[in-house]
């Protein structure tokens, strides 16, 4: 193609192009070399190259959460409704009209955890019983059935217990008196988050447990005392729970034995008698008061259970004794007056009893009464008695409906009212004369929130329906008074015997009958009445005019003098192989001796004013 025929830019065109992309390359080539093409001023204020971008995005993202929550709203920018002060509703409308999507209500701060009351309730403990004190008896006495409460019992770890018959006879008793703080135990409810009116200590039942000290020094496992009762509560240990789609229930026929137990020991005539059972009603003599415990005057609590002067603290001479059924060979040896007599006097102790309130011992005096014995009018008194009996029996057997404002009264000023110490007390009378006994005692107490779930953490602690304390420590020993003395008065070195007095308590009172015996012999007495009184002892050996130290009471006083004599001395064996002397000197001038002779006497004038189960006094003419 001729040259000028071409022109520049066809002539120069790829100088032109070669030019440019050899510029755009220096361009680029600088850019990569000194700089970064395809950095970013959006995300801060220092271009950031790709490589760092998602490390940059995380601090800016974090700087930024710090600031909102280190801003303090403007409150006088915008003008929310006061949350405090109006209602829901009235904040829902106008906040909405402000927004489309309303916000939370703001509330107020929450209280600091330490100003929080336990969300649940917590098993609370029960305190044992201070150290028990120990007072003995004996007596004639007729006993009474417990009265048993409305419930359906279920097998316990109580010790069985055989029913006692309503029929007089010798019994020989151990009562343990122990305190109750009610002051420590208001503070162990209180730790267990307890509501305060749930916060009372109901008793179902007082534990006694014995060891009996043996011939080696040691003492014996302890065992279960079945203790003297005049109400027997249904032996309800738990409850059964159900869970559901609702949550934990309990089961319907559990619930029913709880609700009717509860009926039963909230009374206060109940409560009383499981917190100190009375025994001195049922004996025939003022021989029975508690133990003191320290901190306590036990008169101070008997007043609500019994009249002063009557239950508790009886004359011997003044009020005749209640008589009890005899057996048919005594009966027949009463006469038709005597009989009649009996009668009547029962008749007046079970109408007595009705006002009093003690139902146990209504229906066992209304029960010996023969109305044929009796008068027209008398009859009358008698169906009205039993009618009475019938009808406030029914009462105690049905369930309750609301407290009224007397029975309040009476509960709160009960055994769990405001009071410091309270002494509760419980009777062993399956003891065994000689021998030596020590006690503890436990408090078994209703569980207030028992089939209550949902009140505690773990619903298993609903079950239980009594909650037990710890067994408190052990009474000092106490050796049960020998129903068996004997005393060694005389020898005769002629025929080589010595004579014996061998005092026997039988039919309230005791009894002495005298024997002679040689080595060999074992001290014993057959009486057609009595039976066999056995000393278990036999004679070894009889020394006859030995030079011994004797004690010698002074005239006056408890001292005593040891002199000097000749004495006459009885070598004994027992049945566990121990040897023992006895002197004639010492034994006839027994201070045990005369006590014994004392108690004869005075038993013997009481029988003259008063008539006892066992022997009916006769009347005295006109």
């Amino acid at each position: 193609m001729a040259k000028q025929s071409v022109s520049f830019v066809e002539r120069h065109v790829e100088k032109i192009v070669l030019g440019v992309a050899g510029a755009v390359f220096v361009v680029f080539a600088v850019l990569f070399w000194f700089g970064a093409p395809n950095s970013t001023t959006s995300l801060a204020t220092e271009p950031v190259a790709p490589a760092h971008v998602g490390t940059e995005l995380v601090t800016l993202a974090r700087s930024t959460y710090d600031a909102i929550g280190r801003a303090v709203p403007d409150a006088a920018s915008v003008a929310l409704p006061d949350a405090t002060k109006r209602r829901p509703s009235e904040i829902d409308v106008a906040l909405t009209q402000r927004w489309a999507l309303a916000p939370t209500p703001p509330h107020r701060r929450p209280p600091t955890v330490d100003a929080l009351p336990p969300d649940m309730v917590q098993l609370a403990t029960i305190l044992p019983p201070g150290k028990p004190a120990i007072v003995q008896g004996r007596h004639r006495a007729t006993l009474p059935v417990p009265n048993p409460l409305p419930g359906d019992a279920t097998v316990g770890d109580r010790p069985s217990r055989d029913p006692l018959a309503p029929t007089s006879k010798d019994l020989t008793w151990v009562t343990v008196a122990v305190p109750v703080s009610h002051a420590a135990q208001r503070e162990a409810f209180r730790a267990a988050a307890y509501h305060p009116a749930q916060a009372r200590l109901v008793l179902t039942r007082v534990g006694l447990q014995r060891q009996q000290l043996q011939t080696d020094g040691a003492w014996t496992e302890p065992e279960a005392v079945p203790t003297f009762v005049t109400y027997d509560v249904p032996d309800i240990r738990r409850v059964r729970l159900v869970q559901g789609q609702q949550g934990w229930a309990v089961e319907p026929a559990s619930e029913k034995q709880v609700r009717s137990l509860l009926d039963g020991i909230t009374r206060p005539a109940v409560q009383t008698a499981i917190w100190r059972p009375p025994l001195a009603p049922y004996l025939d003599a003022s021989e029975w008061t508690p133990p003191d415990v320290e901190g306590v005057d036990w008169r101070s609590w008997t007043t609500d259970s019994a009249e002063p002067g009557s239950a508790y603290e009886r004359s011997g001479a003044a009020e005749a004794a209640p008589e009890a059924p005899a057996a048919p060979a005594e009966a027949a040896e009463l006469s038709d007056r005597d009989k009649r007599r009996q009668a009547r006097e029962a008749l007046r102790d079970g109408e007595k009893a009705l006002d009093d309130g003690d139902l146990v011992r209504a229906k066992t005096m209304l029960e010996t009464v023969t109305a044929s014995l009796l008068s027209a009018s008398e009859i009358s008194r008698l169906e009205r008695a039993k009618a009475k009996l019938d009808e406030q029996q029914a009462k105690l057997d049905e369930p309750r409906g609301e407290m009224t404002e007397a029975d309040k009264g009476v509960e709160d000023a009960g055994p769990v009212g405001q009071t410091d110490v309270e002494p509760v007390w419980a009777s062993d009378c399956t003891v065994r004369p000689g021998v030596t006994y020590r006690y503890r005692v436990r408090l078994e107490a209703y569980h207030p929130y028992v089939g209550q779930p949902d009140e505690f953490e773990k619903p298993t602690d609903a079950e239980p329906v009594v909650l037990t304390s710890d067994w408190s420590v052990w009474s000092e020993p106490v050796m049960v008074r020998p129903d068996v003395y004997f005393f060694f008065t005389r020898a005769t070195e002629s025929d080589g015997s010595v004579s014996v007095e061998i005092f026997k308590w039988a039919e309230g009172m005791w009894h002495v009958k005298r024997g002679k015996y040689e080595v060999g012999h074992r001290i014993r007495y057959d009486d057609k009445v009595l039976g066999v009184i056995d000393t278990q002892m036999t004679v070894m050996e009889i020394e006859f005019g030995v030079r011994r130290s004797v004690r010698v009471k002074a005239r006056r006083g408890d001292a005593f003098t040891i002199e000097e004599q000749n004495v006459n001395v009885l070598v004994l064996a027992d049945t566990d192989g121990r040897v023992h002397e006895r002197t004639d000197a010492e034994d006839s001038r027994s201070d045990e001796r005369a006590a014994l002779r004392e108690e004869m006497k005075q038993a013997e004038a009481s029988q003259k004013v008063r008539a006892t189960p066992a022997k009916p006094a006769q009347e005295t003419g006109a």
